[in-house]
């Protein structure tokens, strides 16, 4: 049974209890119209060329050896940090937004009290997706070519097409949204380092933050049918799945606002009852801009003090669905990232990743046409 203060008449709802709903329907609208103007900004322009000076790395000993076992990973690793940066960070280090961060995405005081999330109000490590995106691509790869429906050869021939396909697709979406339902901060920096891109490494980071147990693999493999085309992907286990959602009820936390689709608002947040009062400015923009819509009242919701709203994508979809596209405009634009170990020619000798492009055709191996059998049993 849902005991959910949404799903029980107000007189059976603590004022605890309210103020906990007030304050989750308030992390999720300004996280969720913090990331429509995100998206918006970033998708304004296109990915430029890694060519160039490179990237500077934390692990200069290893460097060579990670390029040489991964040259795709490496590759998509750029691409997310080349997209990482055009993600705006409040404040100096992200961790303490600056009141013109604040006022230029129009958060106020009201959003903040009490604060949505751990790191900085929330809005720290705003360049979390894409990073992640990547890793846990680059890990649902390896897991195929252990399954044997992919080889390491043809992983290094993928091009930023190939990558797209998979961090855009349905399954990967799920899985997303699935692992986002636990601690918020649970993941930290995971993918934001070229070593979280070696063989079994995404799931070691994983085990570290404490969201996969120590003694579980953390997802097996799993194909999945969409739109006539056969994935191959990943799950997380089920014990993995209970972790998590542990690790939720013990945090006494509603996940990460911007990866979820649904969620229960006030009805005074759109229709104040007290005339000096405003509706909240962040569900406006959201219902205008046609990303929240209200869901239809379900049976038992009349008098209730709350109603449902729904989105087709999550912020984060939408924000990794960009990041899709710039992917395949890079391919398009410059072709396939490919890594190399530079050192800098100065007093420091900085070691650098390096790349230059290569034109190739995308692989495509990951999703293929169900064969007729295949497309019977789904239908």
């Amino acid at each position: 049974m849902n005991t959910h203060p949404a799903n029980r008449p107000p007189t059976e709802v603590s004022a605890a209890e309210a103020r906990a709903v007030i304050r989750e329907a308030r992390a999720f609208l300004v996280h969720t119209d913090f990331m429509r103007l995100v998206v918006a900004e970033v998708g304004a322009e296109p990915l430029t060329s890694l060519e160039g000076r490179g990237l500077l790395v934390s692990n200069t000993d290893e460097l060579g050896a990670i390029v040489d076992e991964n040259p795709a990973g490496m590759g998509l690793y750029g691409l997310a940090k080349k997209f990482a940066r055009k993600i705006p960070e409040g404040g100096v280090d992200g961790y303490h937004p600056s009141q013109d961060f604040f006022d230029k995405y129009g958060i106020t005081k009201a959003d903040l009290t009490p604060p949505p999330g751990r790191y900085g109000a929330g809005f720290a490590n705003n360049d979390f997706p894409p990073f992640f995106a990547a890793a846990m691509a680059n890990y649902a790869v390896d897991v195929a070519i252990g399954q044997g429906t992919f080889t390491p050869e043809q992983k290094n021939s993928m091009t930023p097409t190939d990558w797209a396909d998979i961090i855009s697709s349905r399954w990967f979406s799920h899985a997303v949204q699935s692992l986002a339902l636990t601690d918020i901060g649970s993941y930290e920096n995971v993918g934001s380092s070229e070593e979280d891109y070696r063989k079994g490494a995404f799931v070691a980071q994983l085990k570290k933050h404490r969201t996969v147990p120590e003694d579980d693999e953390g997802f097996t493999y799993k194909e999945y049918t969409s739109e006539g085309m056969t994935y191959a992907g990943i799950t997380p286990t089920k014990l993995t799945i209970a972790a998590l959602r542990s690790a939720m009820k013990e945090a006494d936390s509603s996940g990460c606002p911007v990866a979820r689709k649904n969620a229960v608002i006030p009805k005074e947040m759109l229709e104040p009852m007290d005339s000096t009062q405003q509706p909240n400015p962040h569900l406006l923009n959201l219902l205008h801009a046609g990303i929240l819509r209200i869901a239809p009242p379900e049976p038992g919701d009349e008098g209730k003090a709350t109603i449902r709203v729904t989105q087709d994508n999550t912020a984060i979809d939408r924000l990794l669905g960009v990041f899709a596209d710039q992917l395949r405009q890079y391919d398009r634009d410059f072709g396939t990232p490919q890594p190399a170990v530079v050192v800098d020619q100065n007093a420091y000798g900085d070691t650098r990743l390096g790349f230059t492009n290569a034109r190739r055709q995308p692989v495509g191996a990951l999703h293929w046409l169900p064969s007729e059998t295949e497309l019977a049993s789904v239908v």
